[in-house]
């Protein structure tokens, strides 16, 4: 089997959405659309995380084109070892904890998040991995790419201040903002998805209250791509992916960031 794999944690009934998720169902799309023996494994998974991902990718992408719903599958944690892979590829933190006393594949290529989680060659003879952090353990330097040729257009955006400061539940920095933010209808992150997400807010606030060592956020480039406006706070100075990824968007945008089927990671399934 060729799979993308990912744990579902269910929290604490049903499955959480994160960056993670989002990164795992693009790049199988991305891989599927070339290669339909793809699968997207969801490891600890229900029928209901699996409804979930199919109605996410429906809500977010254009896939009208891409028979890709039977190509999920969930997969009991406990019969991972039994399980015979030839391609895996895993893009989380989470998935390699969870894993790596179990998973074993021909062919292992990890997209690496956190240097503490990591596989070896127990897991894989064959093992590839990417990154783009300074902090990451890795064989080759790798920019993540999003599903931007998939987006789907914004109808009517409104106006709306999208808050996010990871791990952080006290929001009392919002006091420290101006007045025009501050009267600004808000939305808050939360660890379910949001249908019609980017039409909810036209500006999006990022304050990093040093609770989350942040590996690869995603809203920033999201962001860029559909033309927010960003305000990123880091007053402790915390070099993690928030830093590297928002002075990547105000150097670079989201050139070299579209993935298709040039992507390298891509192209080992392909």
């Amino acid at each position: 089997m060729n799979a993308v794999l990912f744990y579902t944690f269910q929290i604490p009934v049903e499955m959480a959405i994160t960056g993670s998720t989002i990164n795992a169902i693009e790049y199988y799309l991305t891989i599927f659309e070339h290669n339909s023996d793809i699968k997207l494994v969801l490891l600890n998974g229900t029928e209901k995380s699996r409804q979930k991902i199919i109605g996410l990718a429906k809500n977010r992408y254009y896939v009208d084109d891409l028979d890709f719903e039977s190509n999920i599958i969930c997969l009991e944690w406990r019969k991972l070892i039994r399980q015979g892979f030839e391609r895996v590829l895993v893009l989380d933190y989470s998935t390699i904890q969870m894993t790596r006393d179990t998973l074993l594949s021909d062919t292992l290529i990890v997209i690496q998040e956190k240097e503490d989680y990591q596989y070896d060659s127990l897991n894989s003879k064959n093992l590839i991995r990417y990154g783009e952090m300074p902090w990451q353990i890795k064989d080759k330097e790798y920019r993540m790419k999003m599903l931007f040729d998939r987006f789907k257009k914004l109808r009517h955006v409104e106006s709306g201040l999208y808050v996010n400061s990871p791990k952080n539940s006290d929001y009392s920095f919002l006091n420290k903002l101006n007045l025009r933010l501050k009267l600004k209808p808000k939305v808050f992150k939360a660890r379910r998805h949001l249908d019609n997400m980017f039409e909810q807010f036209d500006e999006y606030l990022y304050w990093h209250a040093n609770t989350w060592f942040d590996p690869h956020p995603r809203l920033f480039a999201e962001c860029t791509f559909y033309g927010k406006k960003i305000h990123y706070y880091n007053i402790h100075g915390i070099k993690d992916g928030s830093f590297y990824r928002y002075n990547d968007m105000l150097q670079n945008g989201i050139k070299d960031r579209t993935l298709n089927k040039n992507d390298e990671v891509v192209r080992n399934f392909i």
